[in-house]
């Protein structure tokens, strides 16, 4: 998930606390908002920004979730777009319940298995244990159906050097409820076991610019 998901996390918190909202009911918004399923080399020279990576079509596992289409759901250009995966999602509150969802989503695919499931956030989503062994799991989400995500380079760094499952759970639905909370569900989880992302499933989407020497005529 990176910076992105707790930027939007302190903002919604901050945006509750001048609302008179204490900070457990804070805390209450972005884990009550949310239904429950069942309860290595160096990235080259081209920066630090973000890279998209092209999903194989061979998958480990494949779980479909069954779920109501959503009853309340914000109109507009940007919505139907995000609906298709050709615009990345703008509300930053949204966004931040899309995430939190594919992360309970995956928590839930794991602990179903037999896994103890810790939940970090960064430089990896979730760190996996049983008695073979551990490793850690990025997460993706999406409202719409996907066959690319955008990671960071910490992220490919760590998928690179440490034993690393991608999990991708897209499909994902939401409504608003009577208090205008957001409620997410459903949801398509895919599981990459073993991850380790090629430089040809990686595409640079922005790049780092060191500014060149020397004096600056502003005439």
């Amino acid at each position: 998930m990176g910076k992105e998901t707790f930027a939007s996390a302190q903002v919604l918190t901050e945006l509750l606390a001048r609302e008179g909202s204490s900070r457990a009911s804070c805390a209450a918004y972005f884990t009550n908002c949310f239904r429950p399923l069942a309860s290595r080399s160096s990235i080259g020279s081209f920066g630090t920004g973000r890279h998209v990576l092209r999903l194989p079509p061979a998958l480990d596992e494949l779980l479909v979730i069954d779920r109501p289409e959503p009853t309340a759901v914000r109109s507009g250009l940007v919505d139907a777009l995000v609906q298709r995966g050709t615009a990345r999602e703008q509300d930053a509150a949204l966004r931040l319940a899309v995430e939190q969802r594919a992360v309970q989503v995956a928590s839930a695919w794991y602990r179903e298995r037999g896994w103890t499931v810790t939940e970090y956030g960064k430089p990896f989503d979730l760190l996996v244990e049983n008695d073979h062994g551990s490793h850690t799991v990025e997460v993706k989400g999406s409202r719409s159906r996907i066959d690319k995500v955008t990671v960071t380079r910490n992220e490919v760094r760590n998928a690179r050097t440490e034993a690393a499952d991608l999990v991708v759970v897209d499909e994902i639905t939401y409504y608003r409820d009577a208090h205008d909370r957001i409620v997410t569900d459903g949801g398509r989880l895919r599981r990459w076991a073993g991850w380790r992302p090629s430089d040809d499933e990686l595409t640079p989407m922005t790049f780092e610019c060191q500014l060149p020497e020397g004096p600056q005529q502003n005439d």
